[in-house]
């Protein structure tokens, strides 16, 4: 379990470098593209073959392939990580936008509706997703917003605006 931790924690560190390399240079700063990302897929793909359990190893594969629009995967090794720790506000988060754009909205629902910005950042999903041409996405966006706002989930729930 130590040999899996510490690769888990590696990559987490490598991947802080990619999205860090260019701060505080606001302008500068890029998404790490597709190849960055599988540069540090590797080490928590060892932290999951040394400890099937390692949360952390589950996590972050899901939240690369989120980053890469990978939803189908990402919810794959997001679902595993909740499976090991259902109370973390991450997992709960990264799951459920995936399900959103799987189009899997009651169980996106079970879960955004215990994250108060849900409704607010799927609001402003919906802009990016209608700017990037997927209305699809757009439409999946804007429907968990409606959901969580029947629910009573303020559109102002901007957790940076506090």
């Amino acid at each position: 379990q130590i040999a899996s931790a510490w690769f888990s924690n590696l990559g987490s560190v490598k991947l802080a470098q990619l999205e860090l390399a260019n701060w505080p240079d606001r302008e500068a700063m890029k998404e790490p593209s597709p190849e960055e990302l599988r540069s540090v897929e590797s080490y928590f793909e060892r932290s999951i073959h040394l400890n099937p359990a390692n949360r952390t190893g589950h996590y972050r594969l899901g939240l690369t392939a989120f980053r890469q629009g990978d939803f189908d995967t990402a919810i794959k090794f997001l679902e595993r990580s909740h499976q090991i720790d259902n109370s973390h506000r991450g997992i709960h988060k990264a799951l459920g936008y995936s399900y959103v754009w799987e189009g899997r909205i009651e169980e996106a629902f079970e879960l955004l509706i215990e994250i108060p910005e849900a409704r607010y950042e799927m609001n402003i999903y919906a802009g990016w997703w209608g700017r990037q041409g997927r209305e699809d996405l757009q439409q999946k966006s804007v429907e968990i917003s409606q959901m969580l706002g029947e629910a009573g989930v303020p559109i102002n729930s901007n957790p940076s605006a506090e």
